[in-house]
């Protein structure tokens, strides 16, 4: 089944990905960098438990810039992936609403290629009209509008 078919899906909200480095790596200091330039490195996921289908878009931001990610350690948290940037265990991407996050010696990076976006998703069903849903919506969509 499609989930279209049967449910209206809308985005809500999306926030570009950021690369997160040590504020000591070459390429701290960039305005922005092309993800392919840490091809090299060793990547921090997400624990599949903690946070499932997180490390599938990690993998696929970085196909999207032509490599495949060397995914080495698994943070259970993102202050323990900011932690494990800021302690040189590797590199991460993560969205950039995420700086507002404690990160000392981190450096939230933006991407000039690829741009890559999170986003936050609302689901319901097609037949479930109701009042309450109707409201729900209404504050979703005004208090996180895209631009």
């Amino acid at each position: 089944m499609i989930l279209e078919e049967e449910f209206v899906v809308k985005c809500v909200k999306q926030v570009p990905v950021d690369a997160l480095l040590p504020d000591t790596h070459r390429l701290a200091n960039q305005p922005s960098i092309n993800l392919m330039e840490l091809a090299a490195e060793k990547f921090i996921g997400m624990s599949e438990e903690t946070f499932p289908g997180r490390n599938d878009r990690i993998r696929d931001t970085c196909h999207k810039a032509g490599f495949r990610p060397n995914l080495h350690l698994f943070a259970d948290s993102h202050a323990s992936m900011i932690a494990l940037v800021a302690a040189g265990q590797g590199v991460a991407v993560m969205p950039r609403e995420a700086e507002a996050l404690p990160h000392p010696k981190v450096v939230f990076m933006p991407l000039h290629h690829p741009i890559y976006y999170a986003r936050s998703t609302a689901v319901w069903r097609k037949e479930t009209p109701a009042q309450s849903l109707d409201k729900f919506r209404e504050i979703i969509f005004e208090s996180n509008r895209i631009f």
